[in-house]
């Protein structure tokens, strides 16, 4: 990567705020735009509770310096399904905004916050009007819009730190560096495979000593995530987030599949046209420049994780699992920009903005498309009798009460220690209330039928009807806890 001149002092992050002052006005809009859409979508019940409900249990119980239990999920300890245990940061937001409207605003200002470094990183290279574009495009990326629509999720919260690590090299600042590294080990098992590219990509530098060093916290902290620490804490469950049966039914049965048959990657990266749709549009977003700067490898593991699985929400362009490529992408784009720029100097002046334009302009037509659009339709802010009925409904169920809600709902009622989500395996579980709503989506169920004819059920075995209007069905348990 071609570096900074020797003499050049880059601004703190702080400086860098007080000197753009329409990129901290940027950032904060864009933080309140993704905010309310995810607000909206919160209190027109078009969240769930998977990702959202499990996530808004645990954060509660570290906001109360509870055992992170997930009833939702069936785990005793909540990082024995996911090791994040960054998430406690949140905790001491529910102290001042007790929602999921604080962590959505918590994912939303940590993408923002990444902008801060595609714009340093932007502005070192290409210069200031360049780095305003590409930041922008960031920000619409079709990536993040989906991340940050989909609820609320962990790995949101690795963006910033990806970010700041390739800025931070960059700049040859190696504490820095080096803690945005460790950090992403602590927001989801399965980033160490990222570290570890940071690795080969301070190989590539030149950085012997440190990509050696770098690679190897990357491997060793993501094999002990995955075989120590998941497993101990998940037990007497085991993980159940492996998603490549095509090659192998575990980490190791699968790398000894990949080193007997290399070929069979290729195969399975390419095996649905979705896979080759979310690769192309990724690489689309920064005008296929990342290819042009080693940036670029960091690519590699966000993708083969996700395209190597037989999962089509991970390989889909929806959910979050686009979201960590974003700062890659543009930033690995804004370096392949200069490269290119520098090899065509003298002989094409306008490269560098009109390319930047078009990465602009490629990432703004998608908002048309994704999410970002709702926020443009007056419908997506029309109330309706479900919505003004549910407080009504909610308010019945007293905070201590062991429920059982409908998925749409599970967020509104997460901040307890027992709660769990309507499923086949769950539809006759024993609990204090029931609470589902005829006029909301019924999944996983394909209708409402079974959830009625599990209230049918319940009533006739003593259960008594507590509240019915505009679709909304309230069950209370004979002799439970009064409202």
């Amino acid at each position: 990567m071609t570096q900074a001149p020797k003499n050049w002092k880059e601004s703190s992050v702080l400086s860098l705020v007080r000197e753009e002052r329409p990129l901290a006005v940027l950032l904060i809009l864009m933080t309140a735009v993704y905010t309310l859409l995810s607000c909206v979508r919160q209190w027109r019940f078009q969240t769930g509770g998977f990702d959202l409900g499990i996530h808004d249990q645990v954060i509660w119980e570290y906001s109360r310096f509870l055992h992170p239990t997930s009833t939702l999920m069936g785990f005793d300890n909540a990082l024995g399904d996911h090791f994040d245990p960054i998430l406690m940061l949140l905790g001491p937001l529910y102290w001042f905004l007790p929602g999921p409207e604080a962590l959505f605003l918590a994912q939303s200002l940590a993408v923002a916050i990444g902008g801060l470094a595609v714009f340093r990183f932007a502005r070192r290279r290409l210069g200031r009007t360049p780095a305003y574009q590409w930041t922008a495009a960031y920000l619409v990326f079709w990536g993040i819009q989906s991340g940050l629509s989909y609820d609320f999720h962990d790995l949101l919260l690795a963006v910033p730190f990806i970010a700041f690590a390739i800025d931070f090299i960059d700049l040859k600042r190696w504490g820095w560096a080096f803690f945005c590294l460790v950090m992403l080990l602590f927001v989801k098992e399965d980033l160490g495979l990222l570290v570890a590219f940071f690795g080969v990509y301070l190989l590539v530098l030149g950085e012997w000593k440190k990509g050696s060093a770098i690679f190897f916290v990357g491997v060793v902290g993501f094999l002990l995530e995955m075989t120590v620490v998941l497993p101990y804490l998940a037990s007497p469950r085991s993980y159940n987030h492996w998603v490549y049966p095509d090659l192998g039914r575990s980490l190791g049965e699968s790398i000894g599949t990949i080193l007997r048959h290399p070929l069979l990657v290729p195969k399975v990266l390419f095996s649905d046209p979705q896979k080759i749709v979310t690769m192309f549009c990724s690489f689309l977003a920064c005008g296929f420049l990342t290819f042009l700067s080693p940036v670029g490898l960091l690519t590699i593991p966000l993708l083969a994780e996700r395209m190597l699985s037989n999962a089509g929400n991970l390989y889909s362009m929806g959910y979050h699992y686009s979201a960590t490529i974003a700062p890659v992408l543009m930033m690995g784009g804004v370096d392949g920009l200069y490269r290119l720029a520098m090899r065509e100097k003298g002989r094409s002046g306008k490269l560098v903005p009109i390319a930047s334009l078009v990465v602009l302009v490629l990432n703004l037509a998608t908002v048309p498309i994704f999410p970002l659009r709702d926020l443009f339709r007056a419908k997506f802010y029309r109330s309706n009798p479900v919505v003004e009925t549910a407080p009504k409904a909610l308010a019945l169920v007293p905070p201590d009460a062991k429920v059982l809600a409908q998925d749409t709902i599970v967020p509104h009622l997460s901040h307890r220690k027992s709660i769990y989500m309507m499923a086949k395996s769950e539809l006759g579980m024993d609990c204090d209330y029931f609470i589902a709503c005829r006029d909301l989506p019924a999944w996983p169920f394909d209708g409402f039928d079974p959830i009625e004819g599990s209230a049918r059920q319940r009533m006739s075995h003593g259960y008594q009807k507590i509240f019915d209007e505009n679709g909304w069905i309230v069950l209370k348990k004979a002799g439970g806890q009064d409202p």
